[in-house]
C-alpha cells in the first residue's frame, strides 16, 4: 500500500470547511487532537466553538489507501477523532489487515463500521502479496493439485495403460485451465478478497459488534461532547439483573409465612 509509509503526522489529516458571516474559512486538522487544540486552531481562522460541527465539507489525506473514499463529507467529528485514534494504535500486520478490508469496501458504511472494523483485525487472515487474478488462479490451483499429487503419481507408474493416459489427461485438464476463473470460483466459494496488501479471507460471516455508537467513545476523544453519555445496560447485565430481582423475589416469598384459612366460618 503505497500511502503506507509515507511522512505523515497522524493518521488522519482533514481541511474542514466552514461558511462564516458571510465568508468562506477553513483549516487542515490532524486526528487524534484534542478539544482544546481544535478549538484553538479553528478559532485562528475566525471559526467559533459553538460553530466547530457546522462544517460544509471536508477533504481528507490518510496513511490507510482508499480510507480517505471512505469518510464522510460532513462527519461526526467525536467518531472522526476516535477513528484516528484506534488507527494510530493498531500494529503495523493490523493496518494492513484493516487497509485490506478498506480497499475492499467490507464493513466500511459508516464511521460507526469502520471504528467497529479496527477491533477486529483478528476476524480476517491476510496472506501478503500483490497478486494479480491471474497468478492468485495458478496459486490456487496448485494448492488443490498438491491434494492428490500421490494418486497422479501412481497412476503415471502404473503398469496399467488405462491408467497411465488417465493422469496424462488430468495433466492436459490442469495445463487448459482458465486461472483468471479459477481463481474468482475459488475466491468466492470463501468469501476472499484481493487487495494490494494480499488475499483477506474472513473467519466470520459478521464481524463482532464491539463499537455501535458514540456512547462507546471515551470521554478523552470527544470534541463536541465532554459528558460522559448515559450507556445502556449489556443485554448480559440486563439478564443478570432480571436474575437477581427473582431471586429476591423467591427468598422473599420463602422468609414470608403463609396465612393459613380460619377453621369453620367467619364470624
Amino acid at each position: 500500500m503505497s500511502d503506507m509509509h509515507r511522512e505523515q503526522e497522524s493518521p488522519i489529516r482533514a481541511w474542514l470547511s466552514y461558511y462564516i458571516d458571510g465568508a468562506m474559512t477553513g483549516a487542515w486538522q490532524n486526528f487524534p487532537i484534542t478539544r482544546e487544540e481544535l478549538e484553538g486552531n479553528l478559532g485562528g481562522v475566525g471559526v467559533p466553538p459553538d460553530k466547530i460541527t457546522e462544517m460544509l465539507d471536508t477533504v481528507y489525506e490518510t496513511v490507510i489507501e482508499d480510507l480517505d473514499r471512505r469518510l464522510p463529507r460532513t462527519p461526526d467529528l467525536d467518531e472522526l477523532n476516535y477513528l484516528a485514534a484506534r488507527i494510530e494504535r493498531m500494529s503495523e500486520h493490523e493496518q494492513l489487515v484493516f487497509g485490506a478490508a478498506v480497499e475492499a469496501n467490507i464493513h466500511c458504511g459508516s464511521l460507526t463500521e469502520l471504528i467497529n472494523l479496527t477491533f477486529n483485525p483478528n476476524q480476517y487472515e491476510l496472506y501478503p502479496g500483490d497478486f494479480s487474478e491471474k497468478e492468485f488462479g495458478g496459486i490456487m490451483l496448485e494448492m488443490h493439485t498438491n491434494d492428490y499429487t500421490e494418486v497422479l503419481e501412481r497412476l503415471r507408474n502404473s503398469d496399467d495403460p488405462l491408467e497411465h493416459h488417465f493422469a496424462d489427461y488430468v495433466e492436459r485438464l490442469e495445463a487448459s485451465v482458465d486461472l483468471v476463473k479459477y481463481g474468482r470460483l475459488a475466491r468466492e466459494a470463501e468469501d476472499g478478497v484481493l487487495s494490494s496488501n494480499g488475499y483477506l479471507l474472513p473467519m466470520v460471516d459478521v464481524p463482532a459488534q464491539i463499537y455501535s455508537g458514540k456512547q462507546d467513545i471515551p470521554a478523552e476523544y470527544r470534541l463536541t461532547d465532554v459528558t460522559e453519555p448515559e450507556r445502556k445496560p449489556s443485554l448480559l447485565a440486563a439478564l443478570k439483573a432480571a436474575k437477581a430481582e427473582s431471586r429476591a423475589a423467591d427468598t422473599a416469598r420463602l422468609d414470608t409465612p403463609e396465612k393459613k384459612a380460619p377453621f369453620g366460618p367467619e364470624l
